[in-house]
């Protein structure tokens, strides 16, 4: 089974690995044994590494030069000084905030010492290669308290680029919804213990008796490794066959949460759009006339395209490719992709005002009376208890230079002030900032502004359903 996190999706194992025939293992019996094997590989790694291996390296202790980005230079010592080091000298918050490092152009650990001398970069979250070191790490705090959880096998645990997830063999067993509250509990215990990754350059003789217990890491081995040795990271129980780098130990892990895809878990596909379409999607469904300012467009031969500043458009076509009958409703579509809008450079602001951001932008198809806008809002409800924010209920209605026609707007503010009273709103008549198609509850929170509208399917003519769009994350 496959977890991912932070939005964990629960999948069958892929990508060539064996088939999850034979029964779980349970407890693994020679655990003690392969890490007390790690321990003096690792012990023996350091004692070469501290008397020199000679290849052309300086001696430890010989001082080397570490150029920093911008020209300035700081003195060091070969195979003793090490980028953790260097960003405590540096100060004004560098050692808290970076990551891993790059050294003459390859990333490394924060606590592996420098060799010889080096360009060195320090890399925080804000970079893609901090970001998957981070989710790597996450995805080893995953897989650890997965295997101690479920007696299970870990498989692989990789990171993407918005998260990570785990391979996991489970045998005949799936992961139960009710399980997860309990398996994030643990994974936070384990963050919070602070176990650090610690990690070793095996030899092939050595990753056999390292992972001889698992057939899946072994076949990894078997079919990935090309060189003499690999790199494999121990974090608490936990051994894994990983590159890296990965972070220092699973205490910066701090918010890590495992989700049980809630929007898997309420009937959602998760869909991909493309990032750029011809203005003739705008005009139709009416932004174009109203937003067109904000919408970035760029010529193509004869023709101008534009980069999408929202997923609704792209949904409907995607609603209307085929003849739908009634009983598909609801359809839940929910898109994570990029999305750019042109906003003023006075308008621009942290994280919820940019040029180029991504949301969780979530459409479906149904009728008024199937409920939907209620689970949109217990959506926010479950979602911000688990984040710990609170909100209180707007109702945004309709603004100057609204879209749609007037009838559509009585009839949509009338169910929404329906919907709102029974959920406590505490905001009414609120007038939607922008130009806009529908009514929308905002939930006003200090950490975000999720939003739930109700809105015309204007792809279909004489459709019957209506469209609810909810975001629950307008930008991460």
């Amino acid at each position: 089974r496959r977890l991912r996190a932070p939005t964990s999706c629960l999948r069958r194992k892929g990508r060539g690995l064996p088939p999850c025939r034979a029964p779980v293992s349970g407890p693994d019996p020679g655990l003690s044994e392969r890490l007390r094997l790690f321990q003096r590989l690792r012990a023996a790694q350091e004692q070469r590494d501290g008397a020199g291996a000679g290849g052309g390296r300086p001696s430890p202790g010989t001082p080397i030069s570490i150029a920093l980005p911008g020209g300035r230079r700081l003195p060091g010592r070969a195979l003793q000084t090490t980028p953790l080091q260097l960003a405590a000298q540096l100060g004004g918050g560098l050692a808290e905030a970076a990551l891993v490092a790059r050294v003459n152009g390859t990333l490394q650990d924060l606590d592996r010492p420098l060799e010889s001398d080096a360009d060195l970069e320090l890399l925080d979250f804000s970079v893609l290669e901090g970001r998957e070191a981070f989710w790597r790490s996450s995805a080893c705090v995953l897989g650890a308290v997965a295997e101690q959880f479920y007696g299970a096998t870990l498989c692989s645990a990789q990171a993407t680029e918005d998260g990570f997830f785990c391979d996991i063999h489970m045998g005949d067993r799936t992961v139960q919804r009710d399980e997860l509250p309990a398996l994030e509990d643990a994974c936070v215990a384990f963050a919070r213990a602070g176990h650090r990754f610690e990690r070793l350059e095996a030899t092939r003789q050595q990753l056999a008796e390292l992972f001889r217990h698992n057939s899946f890491q072994l076949q990894q081995i078997e079919e990935e490794v090309t060189s003499p040795t690999a790199t494999v990271y121990r974090c608490g129980p936990l051994l894994q066959l990983c590159p890296g780098p990965l972070l220092l130990h699973t205490g910066l892990v701090a918010a890590l949460r495992v989700l049980s895809s809630e929007y898997r878990a309420r009937g959602f596909c998760e869909v991909v759009t493309p990032n750029v379409f011809s203005p003739r999607l705008w005009e139709l469904s009416g932004h174009w006339q109203h937003y067109s300012p904000h919408i970035f467009s760029v010529a193509a031969g004869a023709e101008t395209l534009s980069l999408k500043p929202m997923n609704c458009p792209a949904h409907c076509l995607m609603f209307a490719h085929r003849p739908r009958s009634w009983r598909e409703l609801p359809l839940r579509l929910a898109d994570f992709g990029v999305l750019h809008r042109n906003e003023p450079p006075g308008s621009l602001t942290g994280l919820t005002r940019v040029r180029r951001f991504q949301q969780d932008d979530a459409h479906i198809f149904c009728t008024l009376e199937q409920g939907e806008i209620d689970a949109c809002l217990d959506f926010v409800r479950t979602v911000y208890a688990v984040l710990g924010f609170s909100f209180r209920l707007a109702l945004a209605t309709r603004p100057p230079g609204f879209l749609g026609d007037p009838e559509t707007w009585d009839r949509a503010e009338q169910v929404g002030r329906g919907w709102g009273q029974g959920w406590g709103q505490t905001g009414m008549g609120t007038q939607c900032l922008t130009p806009a198609s529908r009514p929308s509850f905002d939930a006003m929170s200090p950490a975000a502004c999720p939003t739930c509208h109700l809105l015309p399917c204007w792809c279909v003519p004489r459709s019957v359903p209506s469209i609810v769009s909810h975001t629950l994350c307008p930008s991460f």
